[in-house]
C-alpha cells in the first residue's frame, strides 16, 4: 500500500469548510477516542456480538472518512460487513 495515509485533497476540502483549528481538534477527538473503539471491537468479537462490532466498526469507519483516512476507513468498512454478516470466528 503505497497510498498516503491521509487523502490530502479530502483533508483540505474539510480545512476549507470547517476551518483548520476545529479539523485539528477533530483530528485529536479521533486519535482520543480511536483505541476505545479498537477494543468495542476486540470486546464484541470476543462475545460474538456481531451487532455490536458492526456499529463499532461503523464508527470507525465514518470518523476515518471524514478527515480523508480512506485506507482506514475502507478496512473498517470491511470489518463493519463481517460484523453485519456475523462472522467472527477467528477461523473464518
Amino acid at each position: 500500500m503505497n497510498a498516503a495515509v491521509i487523502d490530502t485533497t479530502i483533508f483540505a476540502e474539510l480545512q476549507e469548510a470547517a476551518g483548520a483549528e476545529f479539523v485539528a481538534e477533530l483530528v485529536g477527538t479521533f486519535l482520543e477516542e480511536a483505541p476505545g473503539m479498537l477494543a468495542e471491537l476486540r470486546s464484541a468479537r470476543a462475545a460474538g456480538d456481531g451487532e455490536r462490532f458492526r456499529r463499532a466498526a461503523h464508527s470507525m469507519k465514518s470518523n476515518a472518512a471524514t478527515f480523508g483516512a480512506s485506507q482506514l476507513a475502507a478496512l473498517a468498512k470491511e470489518l463493519e460487513m463481517l460484523g453485519k454478516e456475523n462472522k467472527l470466528s477467528k477461523t473464518g
